[in-house]
């Protein structure tokens, strides 16, 4: 009796085990796919969300950019911006009062770096006769002060959208009697192409000129060091891009605003008019390298508004 019973609580645990064997291999498998450093991300901002074709229409209403049949991927990494402060300083000779702050003999400027943002901010006070801004003479003085500090073949000023302020950069032009400061954008380039990090819309960093007399305000952002170039990659056509924007295929929303909302932003886009689209470089912090994109601006359409403004992202890598 004792034996049958053995042999029968035998039986029962191997049919059990061998349910238990069938039910698994019944399940669906999930193997975790081996990393590539060469595959664009899908989603630069993993916070942002891809927009659902079918529930937006896109016009195109400008040319698409000449796009090389190629493009390189480079290594790339992000830098402290310290090193590049205490330099500015020594150079200005100026004094630190922290690790991280340094102020000039009169205590009319100051440079300090943010441990947060990364960031370099150069300001100084000067007194100065107020008058309207000249372009060509504020290009000049910017250009003159990154070449004194050593930054000109580094940093590129771009001259396409200058803002011109009133009242020491407080207010848009227009509103006051003198517009008498100029924000340029600052660029890091590669190939030509500005470099930004992840989906950020920011430039590289801005330099004021007020007065037509002096730099009062340099801001340098993140710093992306470009370390060496790893691979070549074929991109889309000019006729698949055209394609996959009408189709809302790929694209990445990284800005919106005056929507009339917050919440799920991209759900609520009815109709983009597509006004500007440029080559960027963008770096992931998923694959430590820069990938090229397409950055796209345009007016949008939501359920709130008649005259929000939205910019996505599109991988150019096929």
């Amino acid at each position: 009796m004792n034996n049958k019973l053995k042999r029968y609580f035998l039986f029962l645990v191997l049919v059990i085990v061998l349910v238990i064997l069938i039910v698994l291999a019944l399940l669906p498998s999930k193997t975790l796919q081996p990393s590539t450093t060469e595959a664009p991300p899908a989603n630069i901002n993993s916070n942002n969300q891809i927009t659902n074709p079918s529930q937006i229409v896109f016009i195109l209403n400008t040319d698409i950019p000449s796009i090389p049949a190629s493009m390189d991927l480079y290594l790339s990494q992000i830098e402290s911006n310290l090193d590049e402060a205490a330099r500015l300083a020594a150079g200005n000779q100026f004094s630190p009062t922290s690790t991280t702050k340094w102020v000039s003999d009169d205590k009319n400027s100051f440079i300090n770096y943010s441990e947060t943002s990364h960031s370099i901010n150069f300001v100084r006070y000067q007194n100065s006769n107020e008058q309207n801004a000249d372009m060509s003479t504020s290009l000049d003085l910017a250009k003159e002060f990154l070449n004194a500090n050593g930054l000109s073949e580094k940093i590129t000023i771009e001259t396409e959208t200058p803002l011109v302020l009133y009242d020491n950069g407080t207010h848009l032009s227009g509103d006051g009697p003198v517009n008498n400061v100029v924000v340029f954008k600052l660029e890091v380039l590669i190939d030509e192409y500005p470099i930004k990090y992840q989906g950020s819309k920011l430039s590289a960093g801005e330099i004021w000129v007020k007065d037509n007399t002096y730099v009062s305000k340099l801001s340098l952002y993140d710093r992306i060091d470009v370390t060496e170039k790893v691979n070549t990659v074929e991109t889309l056509t000019s006729e698949e891009v055209r394609n996959q924007i009408l189709a809302g295929q790929n694209l990445e929303l990284i800005s919106i605003q005056n929507a009339g909302t917050i919440d799920q932003p991209d759900s609520s886009i009815k109709q983009v008019t597509i006004n500007t689209i440029t080559i960027e470089y963008r770096y992931s912090e998923n694959t430590k390298l820069i990938h090229p994109y397409l950055r796209i601006k345009g007016q949008a359409v939501t359920n709130l508004s008649d005259n929000a403004y939205v910019e996505y992202l599109l991988p150019l890598e096929k």
